[in-house]
């Protein structure tokens, strides 16, 4: 397996955290569960079609899908890939891109032509063809930047973003609008629209992504209560009813050899 990587362009910077493919020429099974991870990502694959599977939902197939603030996990199968192409978007850029609010996509897994089916095609293209991968990185660098729609966002909610990821989930709704000069309901609908949940979720979102990321370096969860949590009933809470998994699964699922890299790449903290 090889990652190939690309900074985005100035332009797309403030929109696009980070995009790169995978390569397995070889192909390979792999099942995985997508956790909340406090920004919509699309993901896009060569070969065969992905599956996606939420409780009680139908069963998606689909070669490119697009995922919002999902709050409890989905499973997903992915066969015989040639290369797979992710782009993580920062928490408030979907509505910048498609022009649609976050909000309508929470807890929806979508197939990526349901919501942008030319750039669902010509992502796709893309990775069918024989470019090499970094130009095809390029060139969905070219792509995301054609579909920018010229909707106004408010930086007071970029700021107020990035205030959560530095307290890492731990900042008050009361705080977090005096340090960005928002009132409380503003922030709430800002992040309604933009970011699909409200910031008090947005904080239990951020406060486990954090975690995981201290987890997949090597910190284990063998303390009694780990930081930003208010206590151990709160902890244990906070993880089963984002993952389904007591605190202790959920550290032997996302470590497991075959899975972790996959984790620690998609962490909002990873650089």
């Amino acid at each position: 397996m090889k990652i190939v990587t690309l900074t985005p362009s100035p332009l797309l910077t403030s929109l696009v955290k980070q995009m790169w493919i995978i390569e397995e020429n070889a192909g390979f099974n792999v099942k995985v569960k997508s956790f909340p991870t406090g920004y919509a990502f699309i993901n896009v694959i060569s070969g065969e079609e992905f599956k996606l599977k939420k409780s009680g939902k139908p069963v998606i197939k689909t070669k490119s899908y697009v995922t919002g603030q999902c709050i409890e996990p989905f499973d997903l199968s992915m066969c015989l890939i040639r290369r797979s192409l992710v782009v993580n978007l920062q928490a408030y850029a979907f509505y910048t891109f498609f022009g649609i609010p976050l909000s309508e996509l929470k807890g929806h897994v979508y197939s990526l032509k349901e919501i942008a089916p030319r750039l669902a095609s010509e992502l796709e293209e893309l990775l069918e063809g024989n470019l090499q991968s970094s130009s095809v990185l390029k060139a969905t660098d070219k792509l995301f930047t054609k579909y920018l729609k010229n909707n106004y966002l408010d930086l007071r909610l970029k700021d107020a973003v990035n205030q959560i990821m530095f307290h890492k989930g731990n900042i008050s709704t009361k705080k977090l609008s005096e340090t960005a000069n928002l009132s409380q309901r503003r922030m709430q609908q800002l992040f309604k629209t933009h970011v699909g949940v409200s910031p008090k979720t947005y904080n239990r979102i951020t406060r486990l992504q954090s975690l995981s990321f201290q987890v997949l370096n090597g910190k284990k969860l063998d303390y009694f209560v780990p930081d930003n949590y208010f206590d151990q009933a709160h902890f244990i809470h906070d993880i089963k009813s984002q993952t389904g998994m007591t605190p202790t699964e959920y550290n032997r699922y996302i470590t497991a050899p075959e899975l972790c890299m996959a984790y620690l790449k998609s962490n909002p903290y990873a650089s």
